[in-house]
């Protein structure tokens, strides 16, 4: 994403505050209950801080721009300057639940993940009673 977008992107846009909505509609119930949660293309953290204010929940943010990640907006939430491509084998099946808002329309066709990949759930308990969902195919 090109830098000036980490300028006007704040909190109270109207985009991110919607697309939040939208996720708390959709997964908010997954977020209590999952032990990890990342977010792939973290940018600047506005999810990251969403989620953290929302849930009281941290996010581990991953992101290839260091701009970005400089003004990170997180409070409680790790950040890293990662590449998915890597694959670092000590992030497989680390995270019960990963967010991706604004990342695959800047993916080539070729760098999507496929069904064969190693989804990110690993069938362990969540909670009490519930059982760990699988919301990602793709493996880090």
């Amino acid at each position: 994403m090109a830098d000036w977008w980490f300028g006007i992107a704040t909190i109270d846009h109207f985009w991110i505050q919607r697309r939040f909505d939208v996720l708390r509609r959709l997964a908010g119930s997954l977020i209590p209950i999952a032990g990890e949660i990342a977010e792939i293309g973290c940018g600047h953290g506005l999810l990251q801080r969403q989620i953290e204010e929302t849930y009281g929940r941290e996010v581990t943010g991953f992101d290839l721009n260091e701009f970005a990640l400089k003004q990170s907006l997180a409070r409680l939430s790790n950040i890293f300057c990662y590449d998915i491509h890597q694959q670092d084998p000590s992030l497989r099946q680390r995270f019960d639940l990963m967010f991706l808002f604004d990342v695959l329309e800047h993916m080539a066709d070729e760098d999507l993940p496929s069904s064969s990949n190693v989804p990110l759930g690993s069938g362990r308990k969540a909670g009490s009673e519930r059982s760990r969902r699988q919301v990602g195919v793709f493996s880090l």
